[in-house]
């Protein structure tokens, strides 16, 4: 019997993005963080998955054993597994074998965060996001802030934190100011918003916007206690 994932089916992509949905519920991610991933078919999101014979010669020479439905639940369980592994296999990595559930259709995965900067890369090409303030530290949280662009300021309550004009600063808090909290943001987004989008030729380093991350954390320190980003290596977002 043939048990495929089909990878192409809108199911598959959605189950993807569910997966993507459930590690950065645990945002910010750190290595060797663990997190469990349940999954149920009918009530979450589950890849298409088909089941045959090979081909129509193998009639002849298969069992049936095989093609029981017992034989059939273990195959897609088996293909799901190998599934679910592949897609987050090098971020992730599989901390014991998926849990015995009391229903044929529960599976629960527990894994080990390997590189956290790569999950959100991933995400983020899945167009899957941190929602809004998930799971980030309250001890590290300020009052809410607002930017404004003419003149550049940061506010809070009576306060302002002066931003220069046309800076790096500037195109660092439009940027940062236009997602959410909590939301994963990418070097390279505040580099195409200096240079004009031109991704294969970025004058704008990384280290240039780390160097304007911390000096607006600077200010904010100075003002309120606490910092306005989290900067990870190669990307960073809004704690308020």
């Amino acid at each position: 019997m043939k048990t495929i994932v089909n990878e192409k089916a809108i199911q598959t992509r959605e189950y993807k993005n569910y997966l993507f949905s459930e590690l950065l519920k645990c945002a910010p991610l750190q290595k060797d963080q663990s997190v469990r991933i349940k999954v149920v078919e009918s009530e979450t999101p589950f890849p298409k998955i088909t089941q045959g014979l090979d081909n129509f010669s193998d009639r002849g020479f298969v069992s049936g054993e095989i093609i029981t439905p017992e034989n059939r639940i273990f195959e897609r369980r088996l293909a799901l597994v190998n599934y679910t592994h592949e897609v987050l296999s090098k971020i992730c990595t599989p901390l014991t074998p998926p849990e015995e559930p009391k229903n044929e259709k529960d599976v629960a995965f527990w894994f080990a965060v390997v590189d956290p900067e790569k999950i959100y890369a991933k995400a983020k090409k899945s167009n899957t996001s941190i929602s809004s303030g998930a799971n980030l530290p309250k001890e590290k949280s300020v009052s809410t802030l607002k930017f404004f662009d003419n003149p550049p300021r940061i506010t809070f309550g009576k306060n302002t934190i002066d931003i220069p004009a046309n800076s790096l600063q500037f195109c660092t808090c439009k940027v940062a100011f236009s997602k959410e909290i909590g939301e994963i943001i990418h070097w390279d987004e505040v580099a195409e918003e200096i240079d004009g989008k031109k991704k294969d030729n970025l004058e704008t380093t990384w280290r240039s916007v780390y160097d304007a991350l911390r000096q607006i954390n600077k200010k904010v320190v100075s003002k309120t206690g606490k910092p306005l980003f989290k900067v990870s290596k190669l990307s960073f977002y809004r704690l308020a």
